[in-house]
């Protein structure tokens, strides 16, 4: 009997006390890429390990529930009165220039974390953590944090991508992704990605290879305070380089040939198994008067409350124009003026007519 009660003191009590701890960083945006991490560190923490959130953008501090904590290090630096954010999210691809912007934004803040909240930087610094994971784009202070706590107290970290997946990222770390393995994202969209295009492939070249160059010269500009406090020398290759490990969610190959190498491993798409629907939404989509029923979702990058007015007036147009066919629009603002059928998720659902 005694041997079972070690047993299970060992098996359950010990993982618990000598449980891993993370702490997680993200871009200060409005929330996108905070929501984007979510289900990794919610995976952590069911699985007994323990979670700190580096939390800047929440307008109230979520509760995530057990074994994680959140850090509150919301400032009043909002980017989109800084910058046109409108602009940045509707009206133009990203490119080398939205990039620059964005890294900066992180600057921005940061900046203000160091002035408001200096007490909160000095706790971060002077916990224990096992590891530290971080947005792998514009998370200016969470670059500060991990490169502080590696070099400090060799804190390993490692770097987690959601959509976008930057070419110097690819060229740092080894992926055998070569300038033309995708389409440039800048230049004009109506154009198809032919590769036997001389000048596509030029325009993409260019793209790719800008974006090396404004991040390496013009980091003065970019990330003045990370420098600041930082390392004084810090390079972007550099950084990712040294990171111990590098998730990514990011579409690859879009179809043309690519090189394996050992550093690199494709675990191909996530496809979980969806529960019912609810009893109002089944009979919203089964209607026998639909021809059938179409979804629109852009993600919580797209920000409907800055959206141009032409851009969501064109939508609600096209709605009311397809009266056969059913609409799920996932969308978060208040829409109480539209009156075609749709549901919002904005709160409970509720069907509009």
């Amino acid at each position: 009997m005694r041997f079972l009660f070690l047993f299970l003191f060992l098996n359950f009590h010990i993982p618990l006390i000598f449980s891993y701890k993370a702490i997680i960083f993200t871009f200060h945006d409005t929330g996108s890429h905070q929501g984007s991490l979510s289900k990794l560190f919610l995976k952590l923490a069911s699985d007994g390990y323990n979670v700190t959130v580096f939390d800047t953008t929440s307008k109230s501090i979520p509760n995530y529930g057990p074994n994680i904590e959140i850090i509150d290090g919301r400032t009043n630096f909002i980017p989109r009165i800084k910058y046109n954010v409108s602009e940045l999210v509707w009206k133009s691809f990203p490119d080398f220039t939205s990039l620059v912007r964005l890294y900066n934004i992180g600057d921005k803040y940061f900046q203000t974390l160091i002035e408001q909240k200096p007490e909160i930087v000095s706790k971060v610094l002077n916990d224990n953590y096992d590891i530290v994971i971080l947005g792998d784009l514009f998370s200016t202070h969470g670059i500060f944090f991990a490169e502080t706590l590696k070099a400090t107290k060799n804190i390993p970290y490692i770097l987690y991508g959601t959509t976008l997946q930057l070419h110097f990222v690819n060229s740092a770390l080894g992926f055998g992704r070569h300038y033309l393995s995708r389409p440039s994202s800048d230049g004009d969209i109506t154009k198809v990605f032919d590769l036997h295009s001389f000048w596509i492939r030029f325009d993409t070249f260019c793209s790719a290879f800008i974006e090396h160059f404004a991040l390496s010269t013009a980091v003065d500009f970019v990330i003045p305070t990370l420098k600041s406090f930082g390392a004084s020398n810090f390079d972007f290759v550099k950084f990712h380089s040294e990171s111990s490990f590098f998730m990514s969610e990011a579409f690859d190959r879009l179809g043309l040939p690519l090189a394996e190498v050992t550093g690199f491993k494709g675990v191909g798409p996530n496809c979980p198994k969806v529960g019912k629907l609810s009893s109002s939404l089944e009979a919203f989509v089964n209607d026998p008067n639909s021809k059938g029923t179409i979804f629109i979702a852009f993600g919580s990058h797209a920000k409907w409350d800055i959206a141009p007015e032409y851009i969501t007036k064109a939508f609600f147009e096209a709605f009311s124009n397809l009266t056969d066919y059913r609409f799920i629009f996932r969308i978060m603002v208040k829409l109480e003026s539209f009156q075609n059928i749709f549901w919002s998720l904005n709160g409970p659902p509720k069907k509009r007519f």
